[in-house]
Order: structure tokens, then C-alpha cells, then sequence
């Protein structure tokens, strides 16, 4: 594994903060530091957190599981180096949007199964939890599936196969999650699905709706004011759960 870059954001620079590892979204297949940087911004500064952002490799150059193996790899290394980030390492959160938010739970999994609450939380954002073929096409998630069904479909081309529904997980050493969702966006019950599997394993899951937020709305705060007093809401939720 070769060296894998990231962007550290500090909303405390002279001294620490709790730390939020981020992995963008972008179905594994695009985006990178540049696309998620004023998410990354905002989040520092309403959650008041130094936010690591990731760049992990993408399909399909990099097929699954490198996306996770680096993803895991980063999130030990911030726990080894929480000093040196300028962070608290008993306030760690994982965190990441679509894809990304789908490597923050998994991510969350490996590292708490070595050492039980080690990641005290995990902010997903319009998480994509599954990309399996059949679970996309099922009747109760047929309204405003079709694209979604379309992304997955490539999604899996680039990946060379599907990473597992997070549904069929052990959830229960996740950390406590906040789940956000918009009305406009097609995993939104498959989110739900997620929080309601948490709790049913004793995981404080907070789901938190916004009506008029599409998937991957939040790559919109530099032109939407609703979008960025969206964010900044979530970033208040998480400096919550932190402290």
C-alpha cells in the first residue's frame, strides 16, 4: 500500500480538538479532496473538530477492497498520531457522505472490534449502505430508485464486484451514529433501515431528516444557503455527541 494523502482542516489550531476522519463520497469512483473541501470547512468550524479528509484510491484503477483496507489503514494511523493532529484520541469520529459514509461504518467496525470504543462516533451523511442488485430493484424501494439502481450498476462494473450491504453486519460495536437524510435522495430508506438495525442492537442512532436535501446535496454549500445551514445544523449535532 502506497502512501495515501489527506487534508487536515483545524477549527483549533493552538491547541486540540476532537477529530473527525472523513471519506468522501463519490461511489468509489470519483471525487477527491478538491470536491469535499468547503463540507470539510464547514464541518471544522460549526462541529468545532479538526477534520482529517481522506483521498483514498478509487475504481476502477483500485478495485474493492483497497477503498477499505486504506480507509482502516488511515483511521489507525489518526489514532496512533491523535497528538500530532492536534486531537483528542478518546473523541474520535469517523465520518463521510454517500460511499464515504459507507467506509466510515466500516471502518468503525474494524477498528472498534480491536478495542471496544475507540471510535466514539460516526457522522453518515445520505449513507450508501448497499449495492446489491436485487436490493435496488426490490417494489417497496422502486419510487426514485431508477437512478440509484443505474449508479450501483456501475459502481459494481469499477469496484469488480459489490462490497457487502452494511444490514448484514455486526452492528453491535458500532459507536453512537448520526444518520442524515434528504427527501430527495434514493437510499434514504435504506438509511433507515441502518438506524432502525443499530438500535435494534442497542446502537444510539439519531436520524435526522432534511425534506428538501438531495443525495450529495452537501457538495452545494458554496451556492446554496440552505445547504450550508444544513451542514452547519449537522455539525452542531456532532459537536453534541463529542463533548
Amino acid at each position: 500500500m502506497g502512501p495515501i494523502h489527506c487534508r487536515l482542516y483545524r477549527s483549533n489550531p493552538d491547541g486540540t480538538a476532537p477529530l473527525l476522519i472523513f471519506f468522501h463520497g463519490g461511489g468509489f469512483i470519483s471525487c477527491d479532496l478538491e470536491t469535499h473541501d468547503e463540507i470539510c470547512r464547514v464541518l471544522a468550524q460549526s462541529a468545532g473538530v479538526q477534520v482529517l479528509s481522506v483521498d483514498y484510491s478509487l475504481a476502477p484503477e483500485a478495485t474493492r477492497p483497497r477503498q477499505l483496507e486504506e480507509a482502516v489503514a488511515i483511521g489507525q494511523w489518526a489514532v496512533t498520531h491523535a497528538c500530532a493532529l492536534g486531537a483528542k484520541r478518546a473523541h474520535i469520529a469517523l465520518g463521510g457522505d454517500s460511499s464515504g459514509a459507507y467506509l466510515a461504518v466500516r471502518t468503525a467496525l474494524v477498528m472498534n472490534h480491536g478495542a471496544v470504543g475507540q471510535i466514539r462516533a460516526q457522522l453518515l451523511l445520505y449513507p450508501l449502505i448497499q449495492m446489491d442488485a436485487a436490493a435496488w430493484a426490490m417494489p417497496r424501494f422502486s419510487i426514485g430508485r431508477t437512478v440509484g439502481r443505474i449508479a450501483t450498476g456501475l459502481i459494481r462494473h469499477h469496484l469488480g464486484g459489490a462490497y457487502s450491504s452494511l444490514l448484514m453486519e455486526d452492528l453491535s460495536i458500532a459507536p453512537p451514529t448520526l444518520l442524515i437524510t434528504g427527501g430527495l435522495d434514493p437510499t434514504r430508506l435504506d438509511a433507515e433501515s441502518l438506524a432502525t438495525a443499530l438500535n435494534a442492537v442497542g446502537v444510539t442512532a439519531h436520524l435526522k431528516h432534511y425534506p428538501r436535501l438531495p443525495h450529495g446535496g452537501f457538495n452545494l454549500v458554496h451556492r446554496s444557503a440552505r445547504a450550508r445551514a444544513d451542514l452547519t445544523n449537522v455539525g452542531n449535532m456532532l459537536r453534541a455527541m463529542l463533548t
